[in-house]
C-alpha cells in the first residue's frame, strides 16, 4: 500500500492534480483521515466512502464533448442532398438507346447494314462508358462555338457537369444517402 504523509488539503490536491478517479481512489487507504486528509475529503465525491457518493451516477469522460459546456442547446444539422438543391436542373441525359455507339456514328456500311448489326452496335448493347460518351458529345455539340472548341470555359463547365452528374448517378445507384 502506497504510504501517504500529506497533511490537511495537500492529499485533495494531490488526488486532483493527478486525476484520481473514485476507482484509483479506492486503490487508496480507506481511512483519510488516519492519513493526514482533513474530514472535507470525506464528504467529497472523489473518496469512495463519502456519503454523498452515489452509484448510479454515470462515468465521468476522460475527454468532454464541445457541446458539453455550451450555454444553450445544440444539435448537428441534419444533412441534405446537395445535388437536388443545386443549380443544375436540365435533367436531359436521356439519349435514344437505338442510335450507334460513338465511335460508329459515321460509318456508311453501318447506316446500310442489316438490323441485327445495327442493333449489336447500338447503345442498347452499349456499356456505361459509352452511354456516357454519348451524352457528352451530345452536350458538346450544343455548347462548342465550332468544332475544334474544346478550351472554352462553357466546353468545360460542360465537361465538368457531365462528371458530377455521373458520379451523382454511381452514387445513387449505391444508395449511400
Amino acid at each position: 500500500m502506497t504510504n501517504f504523509r500529506l497533511l490537511g488539503s495537500s492529499l485533495l490536491t494531490f488526488i486532483r492534480r493527478h486525476n484520481l478517479s473514485t476507482n484509483k481512489c479506492r486503490s487508496l487507504p480507506h481511512n483519510c483521515i488516519h492519513f493526514g486528509a482533513v474530514s472535507s475529503l470525506h464528504t467529497s465525491s472523489i473518496c469512495p466512502q463519502s456519503p454523498e457518493t452515489k452509484q448510479s451516477d454515470p462515468p465521468e469522460r476522460k475527454y468532454k464533448k464541445p457541446v458539453d459546456w455550451l450555454p444553450f442547446p445544440w444539435h448537428r444539422r441534419p444533412r441534405f442532398n446537395v445535388f437536388e438543391q443545386s443549380g443544375d436542373t436540365i435533367k436531359e441525359n436521356f439519349i435514344d438507346p437505338s442510335l450507334p455507339k460513338p465511335d460508329f456514328e459515321l460509318s456508311d456500311e453501318l447506316k446500310s447494314a442489316d438490323e441485327h448489326v445495327k442493333r449489336y452496335f447500338s447503345l442498347q448493347t452499349g456499356n456505361k462508358a459509352d452511354m456516357k460518351e454519348a451524352c457528352k458529345r451530345q452536350l458538346l455539340k450544343r455548347v462548342q462555338q465550332h468544332p475544334n472548341d474544346f478550351n472554352s470555359i462553357e466546353v468545360k463547365i460542360a465537361l465538368k457537369t457531365i462528371q458530377i452528374r455521373s458520379l451523382f448517378e454511381h452514387k445513387a445507384k449505391l444508395e449511400k444517402w
